[in-house]
């Protein structure tokens, strides 16, 4: 498939997810949480030896841009 050939908002819904997690940090969360792995703030922050409240402020822009994201294209409920 060509990229022409896509429709414009799954091309925008796939730039917006990729702008939200699009930083080293946010990669890493996710990462972390691969195959449905459930951590706490205070765990992701011992694994990524930043300050807890870095690794909360992240996890919440995560949480908002990405669970909205997911909810809009798929229609699903999305539990953290």
């Amino acid at each position: 498939m060509k990229i022409n050939e896509l429709e414009p908002a799954k091309l925008e819904q796939a730039a917006n997810m990729l702008k939200a997690i699009a930083h080293p940090m946010r990669i890493a969360i996710l990462g972390f949480l691969e195959d449905g792995k459930r951590l706490t703030v205070t765990e992701i922050h011992e694994l990524l030896k930043i300050e807890q409240s870095t690794t909360s402020i992240i996890w919440v822009f995560l949480k908002i841009k990405v669970c909205f994201l997911l909810k809009e294209k798929e229609r699903i409920p999305i539990i953290f």
